[in-house]
């Protein structure tokens, strides 16, 4: 009996360990050698892992928005296979760059039940899922997103 305590001690988050540690070291031994792709395709194949991970509960291995925790959710996942994305540099209704999915998935989307994946996924997992996720819709192999050009701020008054 005293063995099994141990165990169950020795298994129980210490004081100071991080939730974020422990979910990436779980994460490691999920993904095995999901960190640097060495090329495009395996930069890809990595991103459909992760997604198929960590992301297709909410939004569906298709990428509709239909996972089976979607249903749980009082605000609905993105459906990938619309193209159609809120926060973006771009023209309403544009596709948005890669720099906004890749910030999207990094910071998470506040007021909603997406989380931020920073603490979670290295930057190179956050790029191979952000590649994965244009997969889902044809326009990102016909449209190329062009950012709002925005002024440079006013010069400060002294």
């Amino acid at each position: 009996v005293e063995g099994r305590r141990q165990q169950r001690r020795a298994a129980t988050p210490q004081p100071g360990i991080e939730i974020a540690e422990i979910a990436v070291h779980a994460l490691d031994r999920v993904l095995p050698g999901s960190g640097i792709a060495p090329d495009a395709a395996a930069r890809s194949n990595d991103g459909k892992i992760t997604y198929e991970g960590r992301c297709a509960d909410c939004h569906g291995l298709a990428g509709k928005g239909d996972g089976p925790a979607s249903s749980l959710l009082r605000v609905r996942p993105r459906d990938f296979t619309l193209a159609r994305f809120k926060l973006r540099t771009t023209e309403s209704g544009a596709l948005p760059t890669d720099a906004d999915l890749y910030e999207s998935i990094k910071s998470g989307m506040h007021g909603s039940s997406m989380p931020d994946w920073a603490p979670f996924l290295s930057d190179v997992q956050i790029q191979a899922v952000t590649s994965y996720i244009k997969s889902f819709s044809p326009r990102f192999a016909t449209e190329t997103p062009q950012p709002i050009p925005v002024a440079d701020p006013p010069v400060a008054s002294p």
